[in-house]
């Protein structure tokens, strides 16, 4: 803008000699006043670009860090010390300005603190930091204490919503979150999705390497161990603390609007709704890869190892759920149903799940449960069932009750899967009782493909067992491909030993 004030000046200054004046003279007068121009933009770039460096030692230089006067500088605040907050107040520090800033901690500890919010800022959220465009690394946030019992719109350890990628890289966080009554709830960050309008949403990614969350987290709503709501770019990270929330509530995220790679979870999640080790809720079209959940995940239905409710076109790819990984489910949904799983407790259409193992235990009260995932309407590829499922009725190795048309292939069933009625090594139920479903497959257009399946494990059923599919209702599994399935366990249904396979019961 400078320069383009410089110019017009210049351009009127250089009409009225050229009217005034012999043209040789005015040629000498706009070349020296281009140059004179030239020379002022360079001066003003010098002084408006680049980095600025601050340097904090202290509490109160922390506190008081001035980055707004940056123009289109990059900001960047260097620790040179430890620094202690205990005793003094602390309030959220801004660093909006510029082109962004780094906090750089340089292998520094930042701890005691305690953040008192009387109002959450719409704008940002509650956290201990924000800003448009922030970068955080090589930083430890010992014992953060966050306690909101207002209804906030996004509560993170470090920062309550991000308006840009945002990467932190080598931070490490511990303390708690009390924040009962908010939604978006996160150690690192809350929330990450901005809407704008009705018809303008952005989601931002969230870029974690070598970060460590030890912080006890409770929420009400999309609460998770990294980010409560959001997506997550994620290299060697992981959550250690508890996670604990009322529904959408995920050892890594709450509720993921997008990718999530590379995270592992050893903190225990609890919740009153949805539940997974990773991703409480994985929104439609979702990647969730590449990732292990370590602890326990208690959730009241809809609960897996690695996510609770895998959305439309979602998929869940090379994950794992470890020993340590135990599922348990005491109440059931809307429907009446469970719907628990050792990867994720339901599938909703076009979803997929491939090249995930459940090592874990899994024990629900009620209905459709499986080593694999609870309740299916997408397909299952290349997955492993070692570990022990437990539940009510219509419990599979891999699937406890799958109901759209789909595939099951190349999945492995070592572990034991026991149940009332409708167990199966593979699958539990295929099909439905309902009209429309039936005429579905009355007209083939619900077939089921399970093929190059293997199961070894034991399984034992109070009704309606079989070695491969509990129960097929209307005979809707293509039978081209259940010829290379195999069985080489044990089944027992109602106490005796059994040699079914499978179970065909006809519905009008």
């Amino acid at each position: 803008m400078f320069l383009l004030i410089v110019y017009f000046v210049a351009a009127v200054v250089c009409i009225v000699l050229a009217i005034k004046t012999d043209y040789k003279k005015t040629f000498g007068i706009i070349a020296g006043i281009l140059c004179v121009a030239l020379v002022c933009n360079f001066a003003i770039k010098a002084c408006t670009t680049g980095k600025r460096r601050y340097t904090i030692s202290t509490a109160e230089e922390f506190l008081n860090v001035d980055v707004s006067n940056l123009m289109e500088q990059t900001g960047e605040v260097d620790l040179t010390a430890d620094i202690d907050f205990a005793g003094i107040e602390y309030k959220t520090v801004d660093l909006s300005g510029g082109n962004g800033v780094v906090l750089d901690g340089n292998g520094h500890t930042v701890k005691n603190i305690t953040l008192t919010v009387y109002e959450e800022n719409k704008e940002f959220g509650i956290g201990l930091l924000q800003g448009w465009n922030v970068t955080v690394k090589n930083i430890t946030f010992e014992n953060v204490t966050i306690n909101y019992q207002g209804q906030a719109s996004a509560v993170g350890g470090v920062m309550g919503k991000i308006k840009r990628d945002t990467q932190f890289e080598n931070v490490k966080i511990s303390g708690k979150i009390n924040a009962p009554n908010s939604e978006n709830v996160g150690s690192f960050v809350g929330n990450s999705v901005n809407v704008y309008s009705s018809y303008d949403t952005k989601t931002y990614i969230l870029t974690v390497k070598n970060c460590e969350s030890l912080m006890e987290i409770n929420g009400k709503e999309n609460v998770g161990g990294i980010i409560g709501n959001g997506a997550l770019s994620a290299q060697s990270s992981k959550n250690t603390g508890a996670v604990n929330g009322k529904d959408n509530v995920g050892g890594i995220v709450g509720k993921a609007s997008g990718n999530v790679s590379g995270v592992e979870n050893y903190g225990k999640v609890e919740s009153a709704g949805i539940a997974g080790g990773i991703v409480g809720y994985a929104e439609k079209s979702a990647l969730i890869s590449k990732s292990k959940n370590g602890a326990e995940i208690v959730g009241a239905a809809k609960t897996g190892g690695i996510v609770g409710v895998l959305g439309e076109n979602a998929s869940i790819d090379g994950c794992v759920n470890l020993p340590e990984g135990k599922i348990t489910a005491s109440s059931k949904d809307s429907d009446g149903f469970a719907k628990v799983g050792g990867i994720v407790g339901t599938t909703e259409k076009g979803s997929n799940v491939f090249s995930c193992t459940n090592q874990g235990e899994v024990v629900a009260t009620y209905s459709k449960v499986g080593g694999v995932v609870g309740y299916s309407l997408g397909g299952v590829t290349n997955c492993k069932h070692e570990g022990k499922v437990t539940g009510a009725d219509d419990v599979g190795g891999i699937i406890g009750h799958m109901k759209n048309n789909s595939t099951v292939s190349s999945c492995i069933v070592t572990g034991t899967v026991t149940g009332g009625a409708r167990v199966g090594g593979i699958m539990g139920r295929f099909g439905s009782d309902d009209f429309s479903t039936n005429l579905k497959s009355a007209l083939g257009l619900n077939d089921i493909t399970i093929m190059n399946c293997s199961v070894s494990g034991e399984i034992t059923a109070n009704s309606y067992g079989g070695g491969l599919i509990g129960l097929i209702v209307n005979d809707t599994v293509d039978g081209e491909y259940l010829e290379t399935n195999t069985f080489d366990g044990k089944l027992t249904v109602g106490g005796a030993v059994s040699t079914n396979l499978w179970v065909v019961e006809l519905k009008d």
